[in-house]
């Protein structure tokens, strides 16, 4: 009788649940994976087709006369996830080919395709990025997402000077801007860390860090940057490659989704530096 309560006890302590860590929800899983601001929550997704081109690639394909409307570049399938302030998307087959978090204050026009065959928007970004995206699945339910992702874009039209003036503190922007690939005006260079004040360790020349900041201009032409960045394949090389200085911060932020708490919070620095002073 005792073997039996023995083996009845244990078989309980390996099917108690409460042993396991408990699994989250679902929105907690993907705050965390594409990094997220906590209080962000899912309004609708949906089953996509994605391509997108830059203005610089359209310029290009123009000049040799092909079709801007059927560019070349690889078609993406994955679920297309809309929070209250972010559209994400990864590639099903793998993340790693191409996956984006756009700040939805970047979407400067959102228009519908007029195509029998199918349900499709154009989105065009302030980072000079145009998304063919294709819907898979039933009409209503394709025409419910555009619905709410609208309502959420008029909603924050007021916001977008907001965001405008943060980027003009992004390298990235001043980068582009001083090399005319940005409508963004900026006066000159924002103000850097430490590292500006006291020169960045390392011998810049050995380091390549002109060759690393002219192949990183070269990306956020062709994918974007900050809160419109598409991360691909090369996006990973260049990370591994090695970080200009100038830009080493803010992609530290893109990164790992900080950028968007401190646009959020943009006095939060200034208010630890007064509650602990001295």
């Amino acid at each position: 009788m005792d073997l039996v309560k023995d083996i009845f006890s244990k078989t309980q302590t390996i099917f108690d649940s409460s042993n396991y860590p408990k699994k989250l929800p679902r929105t907690e899983q993907l705050r965390n994976q594409f990094n997220l601001p906590d209080n962000e929550n899912i309004v609708d997704e949906a089953n996509v087709e994605i391509t997108v081109i830059s203005s610089f690639s359209k310029a290009k394909l123009e000049e040799k006369g092909e079709n801007t409307h059927l560019p070349s570049q690889q078609v993406y399938s994955g679920k297309l996830i809309c929070f209250e302030n972010f559209l994400v998307f990864k590639d099903d087959y793998d993340g790693l080919l191409f996956s984006f978090v756009l700040e939805l204050l970047t979407i400067q026009k959102i228009q519908r395709l007029q195509r029998s065959y199918d349900f499709a928007l154009l989105l065009n970004t302030s980072t000079e990025l145009q998304f063919t995206v294709q819907f898979i699945g039933l009409k209503s339910q394709s025409e419910r997402f555009c619905r709410n992702l609208t309502k959420l874009l008029k909603s924050q039209v007021t916001e977008v000077p907001k965001l405008n003036n943060f980027l003009m503190q992004l390298y990235s922007e001043y980068l582009l801007y001083k090399n005319n690939s940005s409508h963004l005006v900026i006066d000159g260079p924002p103000a850097g860390g430490l590292g500006w004040v006291f020169k960045f360790p390392g011998n810049a020349q050995k380091l390549n860090d002109r060759l690393k900041m002219r192949k990183w201009f070269d990306y956020f032409r062709e994918y974007g940057r900050n809160f419109g960045l598409v991360r691909t394949l090369p996006f990973y090389k260049l990370v591994s490659y090695g970080l200009p200085n100038k830009l080493r911060g803010e992609l530290w932020e893109v990164c790992s989704g900080s950028i968007y708490n401190r646009f959020l919070n943009p006095e939060a620095y200034n208010q630890f530096l007064v509650d602990y002073d001295d």
